[in-house]
């Protein structure tokens, strides 16, 4: 199987997995999210960040101090992510991302914080609801 292949049955899963999260009601999200906070525990490998990072290629948009941008995330972990993109960039910017999922009617929203600065683009640490 190629790698184009793996991609798609890839998205594939993780689009299922996302309309089966939205179908189920709130006690059935939070004992899914205890069980998969298990498993990730339990099968983490750690890189020099403390978190297993997968590549993660997706167009996100994202606002920062009243201004868009969008850009491409390059790799994704339980924490964060790494967005290709231009701009003006300071570590501790606030910013809120959209994410477009295909065949979803909402794109999911996420809080972040920027903790990287690079010439390439930013590193965005996830910030948990309180």
């Amino acid at each position: 199987m190629c790698a184009s292949d793996m991609h798609l049955i890839e998205d594939s899963v993780a689009l299922r997995l996302i309309r089966m999260i939205f179908d189920l009601n709130s006690d059935q999200r939070l004992s899914l999210l205890k069980q998969v906070e298990e498993m990730s525990v339990m099968a983490t490998i750690n890189d020099k960040r403390g978190h297993f990072r997968k590549p993660f290629a997706m167009t996100v948009s994202f606002s920062c101090e009243g201004r868009l941008y969008s850009g491409v995330s390059q790799d994704m972990s339980n924490s964060g992510m790494f967005i290709q993109t231009r701009g003006d960039f300071s570590i501790g910017q606030d910013i809120e991302l959209s994410m477009p999922f295909r065949n979803q009617q909402k794109p999911i929203k996420s809080l972040a914080s920027i903790i990287r600065v690079d010439s390439d683009g930013i590193g965005v640490e996830l910030i948990k609801p309180r």
